[in-house]
């Protein structure tokens, strides 16, 4: 990854390099510096990506979400997770059995994750209407 990131690099610095390719390329550093675990550096390079395009008839612009994604993912905000998944497939052609599984994981996360916070809640309240009717809390 890391060599990946230092040759893109080389093609972000080339001045003919310019539009959706310059994008793509700052997309592709992200993705590797996601690989490396450096989260913070990967969000300013898909930044950078989308801050030149969103979305390309050339290039699958669509990984800079998946990417957000998946740093959401390990950051264990999967709602946000979900958000930015779900938006790399729908801009996708829809193939990509990998990110199908991201998506699907995360989705499921979600759920958990939702299920588990109303059970709290339900839970929660009536111990506090117990408390309330023997006078405790």
């Amino acid at each position: 990854a890391r060599e990946g990131a230092l040759e893109v690099t080389r093609l972000i610095g080339d001045p003919r390099v310019t539009g959706d390719a310059l994008a793509y390329a700052y997309c592709l550093r992200g993705i590797a510096y996601y690989e490396m675990g450096e989260d913070k550096t990967a969000i300013q390079n898909l930044r950078s990506a989308d801050e030149i395009s969103r979305s390309s008839e050339l290039y699958p612009l669509w990984r800079g979400d998946q990417y957000y994604g998946l740093i959401c993912e390990r950051h264990k905000k999967y709602k946000w997770a979900a958000k930015f998944l779900r938006r790399a497939w729908e801009a996708s052609d829809k193939t990509d059995t990998e990110l199908a599984a991201q998506l699907k994981r995360v989705e499921k996360r979600v759920k958990k994750h939702s299920g588990a916070n109303i059970i709290g809640n339900v839970i929660g309240g009536i111990f506090r209407g117990l408390g309330a009717i023997v006078g405790i809390g």
